[in-house]
């Protein structure tokens, strides 16, 4: 009971999307296991399926601890150790969605051609099976080295979007190893992931997949640079411990090897200097740079200018995560303290300035950092420039004339050093400009109607003071004050231009402590009025995420507000813990909320990137199914934040219309030659899609824009004694059949069909009949209603589901993990047998795709003499369940060959003799979904 508490409270916590995150001892395993083999005997399948979070942790833990590649029903069928049924199974899958579903937990984004895939699902609720642990930090290792260039950043979103975006691509690929491309000379590698982590990554909310990473990420630089190993507290971190002992060669962990951290300033792809002091050497290094498809058209390549020189260096290119980039490249120079100019070109150029300077700061490895940190440090200034400290320093005049160099060993808080008598300390140059280093991207606050500055830490304050006075000076804080002298807090500068002054910078975090709430910083100097220097509120743990980095086709935007603080919502509501709901169709695109702290109320916005579009500025932020050609018009708006460019076509991107900018991320499209177009082309529908650029060039669906109705489903079916036409279509129009006798040719009946069923009390079940589909569109003034045949089927009757016997069953599309096959033939299976309620045996035929539209007929090829299915209802719908075909003596699963697009049988000597086996797929029943169609026959 206590387990079953816990469970349930865990899985309402807005932060968990996937069951995994519900972690599961080994005795609760056990548990588990017996629980579920009480369940298969007591399960009575003629019910509705009804949530049970008990089973559904159970599967997902069994896919976690027990399962490896191919069948996931074989590691489930050998762990519990009774035998199920493949109804019973997918009996169990319906739970499961079911589940998922009631606790609004994540779910695969089906494919079309998809039924159910609750395989997948439970693969996905696993995130990483224990048998993929190797590959997925292998995995993350490479996403760390190569796109976060071993420094993470306080916020990774960024970066793992990038990986979300990579993911997407990926999934094209049917098959569980990620493929990281080689360019030029770098071979491409390969990781082994499960593709149903792959569809968690690419589909779940990024908060969920930010959070999930994040921690992975962070352990991974934690052991590279610190050595530092996590507890052995849950599997991840023993998988990781276990990944750590077979890999130090890959990541660079023999003790000589230098892991140190680069000083906060050298940025992620800016360039700096490095340099070789044994052999009095400069370099301009240009760090590892990330391009962009878009901005990349082949090669890349450096210009550097500096000294009225100019050297141009080709870039070595590789390719990692949907972007292209770079290996280090280091240049030698000969002058460290010149101005540079570096411009990396490729189909777009990005430029770097530094600045002369008379003297540049290095870490004890020699690599240029920005401003003095504590410990080691060096300084190489220009030949005669006066550096003086009251620090120890060691001189070096070295006989080459190129720079004098300045050895510190003690640097602490309190150290300025002096170079040709401007101040420089750990805070960096004097500048009477309070810095604050740590401040929220995520949201804006206010007090009243005036925005307030805000931060995650103390700033740094500089200010000048008189000399004689100093001693006497307090800093004021609200109502507490502390001396502006202080020893180890507080930076003294002298100025040789103004000797009654001095310079004071403090780090007010080394004085005050981490309290959130308003701070107000005065100077309260003898003899003069206080004067403010700055106010702030800080905020240490609030952080606003948007479900969505962009809100695309969403009429509700999801904000989630981590930290514990007193948040009211104004304009959306609270869905659950920490989660708000803010509706976009109001016409607002930012969540606000009344935050109280330390008795104040203030007012919190989170802005929100929000897509939205429409003809005459009448927006809409969902996409419909279809729009209906009457309702479209010329005049196409478009709403995408973040767009500097965007285009409208139909099918062929060449031909596209150019959108004409409004405002930031407005666009106006003259769309007169698409409505032509549609209106001349014989197609029942046509697409219009949007591309756009942001960062990348991306395209996005926008209509689907139909001239007459589309029918998703059409049959005639026999239910409770009565035939009945089962139709689902879409269209403003009306669905009308006109039936004949198919022997006799008279006309039976007219009538117009409902979206759903239709009774024919008037059809005899026995009979086959002649059909004709017919759209009405009614005359609004009662004239005439125009008609259109949208064809006629030659021969048609009543199925009746509880025996198949007179019909051929035709496999329109089989889809594998979600997939789609290219199928070149159709499959049809004939002579079907009842074997039992839900199985039927049959024979298997083909005919090139091709043939149907050929006046030539073109005879079926027998594929298999007898091939098993077992049928299954589910929500109005029959679906197949397996396809086994009997092969000497035993049934087994049919293959599919990608390289000829064809079925083929598992005894097929090419699977023994081919030595390309990624091009064989078995169609195993857990990750198979076929669609198809019953017809009668006779």
């Amino acid at each position: 009971m206590y387990f079953f508490q816990k469970i349930m409270e865990r899985v309402k916590s807005p932060e968990v999307q996937l069951l995994c995150q519900i972690s599961v001892s080994d005795d609760e395993y056990k548990e588990l296991l017996k629980y579920i083999r009480s369940k298969i005997s007591n399960l009575y399948m003629q019910v509705i399926p009804v949530p049970d979070l008990m089973l559904s942790i159970t599967l997902v833990q069994i896919a976690i601890r027990r399962y490896d590649e191919g069948n996931y029903w074989d590691c489930f069928l050998n762990e519990i150790g009774v035998e199920v049924s493949v109804a019973k199974r997918n009996y169990l899958g319906q739970i499961f969605m079911k589940t998922l579903r009631h606790f609004n937990l994540f779910i695969i984004e089906q494919e079309k051609g998809s039924r159910h895939a609750y395989v997948e699902n439970i693969k996905a609720h696993a995130f990483v099976p224990n048998n993929y642990l190797f590959g997925y930090f292998d995995f993350l290792f490479s996403f760390y080295d190569r796109n976060l260039f071993r420094q993470i950043p306080e916020n990774l979103e960024d970066s793992i979007y990038e990986m979300i975006d990579f993911m997407n691509d990926s999934l094209s690929l049917n098959s569980d190893n990620v493929r990281i491309e080689g360019f030029g000379n770098k071979p491409p590698k390969i990781y082994r992931l499960l593709k149903a982590t792959k569809n968690v990554i690419a589909q779940c909310s990024p908060v969920t997949i930010c959070d999930l990473i994040s921690e992975h990420l962070i352990m991974i630089d934690e052991y590279y640079y610190d050595r530092k190993l996590p507890k052995k507290d849950n599997r991840i971190a023993s998988g990781f411990i276990a990944w750590c002992e077979t890999k130090e060669a890959e990541i660079n962990l023999e003790p000589n090897i230098n892991r140190r951290r680069k000083a906060i300033g050298v940025f992620y792809n800016k360039p700096y200097f490095e340099v070789n002091r044994s052999h009095e050497q400069a370099f301009i290094v240009i760090p590892s740079q990330k391009f962009r498809e878009e901005e990349f058209n082949g090669s890349a390549f450096i210009k550097l200018e500096y000294d009225n020189k100019t050297i141009k260096k080709q870039l070595d290119i590789y390719r990692a995560y949907g972007v292209f980039v770079s290996e280090k490249l280091k240049i030698a120079i000969d002058n460290i303290f010149a101005s540079y100019r570096i411009d990396i070109i490729s189909s777009t150029t990005r430029s770097f300035k530094i600045p002369e300077k008379e003297y540049r700061l290095f870490d004890e490895d020699f690599t240029e950092i920005q401003k003095l940190k504590k410990g080691q440090c060096y300084i190489l200034a220009k030949k005669g420039t006066s550096v003086k400290s009251d620090l120890h320093s060691v001189y070096v005049n070295p006989h080459h004339d190129l720079w004098d160099e300045y050895s510190y060993s003690n640097i602490n808080e309190d150290t300025v050093i002096y170079i040709k008598n401007r101040p420089i300390s750990i805070s960096g140059e004097f500048s009477e400009e309070p810095i604050f280093e740590y401040v929220s991207k995520e949201y804006i606050l206010y007090s009243g109607e005036r925005q307030i500055q805000t931060a995650y830490k103390h700033p740094i304050i500089s200010f000048k003071v008189a000399k004689k006075a100093l001693a006497g000076t307090f800093i004021w804080c609200n109502n507490n004050r502390f001396c502006a002298k202080m020893e180890n807090v507080s930076s003294i500068y002298e100025f040789d231009y103004d000797l009654e002054n001095c310079g004071v910078s403090i780090a007010l975090s080394n004085v005050l402590d981490n309290k959130d709430g308003l701070y107000q910083i005065w100077i309260d100097e003898p003899g003069k009025h206080r004067r403010l220097i700055c106010q702030y509120v800080l905020i240490t743990s609030l952080r606003c995420r948007p479900e969505k980095p962009r809100f695309i086709f969403c009429d509700k935007a999801l904000v989630h507000i981590i930290g514990d603080y007193d948040i009211t919502p104004l304009n959306c509501e609270r869905v659950s813990d920490n989660v708000y709901s803010l509706d976009l169709t109001s016409g607002t695109e930012e969540a606000i909320f009344e935050l109280l702290l330390e008795g104040v109320n203030y007012t919190l916005i989170v802005p929100l990137k929000v897509f939205k579009y429409g003809f005459s500025k009448q927006w809409k932020y969902r996409r419909e199914n279809y729009l209906w050609f009457p309702e479209i018009e010329n005049d196409l708006f478009v709403f995408m934040p973040g767009a500097t460019r965007a285009f409208v076509y139909l099918g062929n991107e060449e031909e596209c219309i150019e959108g004409e900018k409004q405002s930031n991320g407005e666009f106006r499209f003259d769309i007169t030659d698409f409505v032509n177009k549609i209106r001349q082309s014989s197609s029942a529908f046509a697409n219009i899609n949007l591309k756009y650029f942001d960062n990348k060039w991306r395209n996005l669906p926008l209509f689907r824009v139909l001239k007459r109705l589309w029918l998703h489903k059409f049959e005639m079916v026999y239910l409770n004694n009565m035939v009945r036409i089962i139709s689902e279509y879409e269209g403003k129009a009306k669905l009308k059949v006109r039936i004949s006798d198919f022997a006799t040719k008279e006309i039976v009946t007219e009538k117009y069909l409902d979206n759903g069923s239709t009774d024919f009390p008037e059809l005899d079940y026995d009979k086959l009949y002649s059909l004709e589909k017919i759209q009405v569109i009614p005359d609004p003034f009662g004239f005439s209603d125009q008609s259109t045949s949208l064809g006629v089927i030659y021969k048609i009757g009543t199925i009746d589901f509880s025996d198949l016997t007179n019909c051929k069953m035709v496999i329109k599309s089989i889809a594998c993990n979600g997939v789609m096959l290219n199928l070149d033939h159709i499959y049809t299976v004939y002579n079907l047998t009842k074997i039992s309620d839900f199985t039927y045996i049959g024979k298997l035929t083909f005919k090139p795709k091709s043939a149907n539209n050929s006046s030539k007929k073109i005879r079926e090829s027998d594929l298999f003499e007898k091939i098993r299915f077992e049928i299954m209802f589910e929500d109005g719908d029959v679906n197949i369940l397996y396809l086994h075909a009997l092969e000497d003596g035993d049934w087994t699963e049919i293959w599919y060959d990608a390289k000829t697009n064809k079925l083929i049988s598992a005894s097929d000597d090419i699977l023994y003799t081919s030595t390309n086996y990624e091009r064989f797929i078995p169609l195993y029943e857990d990750i198979t979904d076929y669609n198809i169609e019953f017809r009668r026959v006779k």
